[in-house]
């Protein structure tokens, strides 16, 4: 077969097994609970830093009073609307504005644009921009031409020419 690692059967068959729980789809063994808390106890603050940038949502929730969480609010491209409503005590706004890598929804950026507004353009926002989205919060986003296409390859090309649209009859 294409994969000759240990527990890698998952991959080939698609069926769910215990190997799929053991290893990653990279075919590298899962750390388990037991043997990641004796290896967190040994990292250095830098470790720390990479680590909160990095981990999954399971060790995020599990090491939640060890991580840095201004880097996980920053960096960490695994934390969504569900981990960051009910982390909203950890997480740094400030940080999570210019997270381009995590994933929201439009709703979850209505439902919390007012805590962006200090950090206007906020790359979160502008990185999961949509048309709909800058019609309902035009006049508090502070958004030209040249930031429009600084986050181009985050948009729908629809989205694109919409807000295009409306921005270049603004500066007419």
């Amino acid at each position: 077969t294409m994969f000759e690692w240990p527990g890698a059967e998952h991959m080939v068959t698609g069926i769910p097994s215990l190997a799929s729980q053991l290893y990653d789809e990279h075919g590298y063994k899962k750390y388990t609970n037991e043997e990641m808390d004796a290896l967190v106890q040994t990292f250095t603050p830098q470790q720390i830093r990479l680590f909160s940038a990095v981990a999954e949502l399971h060790w995020l929730h599990r090491y939640r009073e060890f991580l840095d969480w201004s880097v996980a609010s920053r960096f960490n491209p695994n934390v969504n609307d569900a981990f960051l409503t009910q982390f909203a005590s950890y997480i740094v706004t400030e940080q999570l504005a210019y997270n381009t890598y995590c994933h929201v929804s439009e709703a979850y950026l209505i439902a919390h644009m007012e805590q962006f507004k200090p950090y206007q353009p906020a790359p979160l926002v502008m990185s999961h921009l949509t048309a709909s989205l800058f019609q309902q919060f035009q006049r508090d986003l502070q958004l030209n031409l040249d930031i429009l296409y600084d986050y181009y390859e985050y948009m729908t090309q629809e989205d694109f020419e919409i807000i295009f649209d409306i921005l270049s009859q603004e500066q007419l």
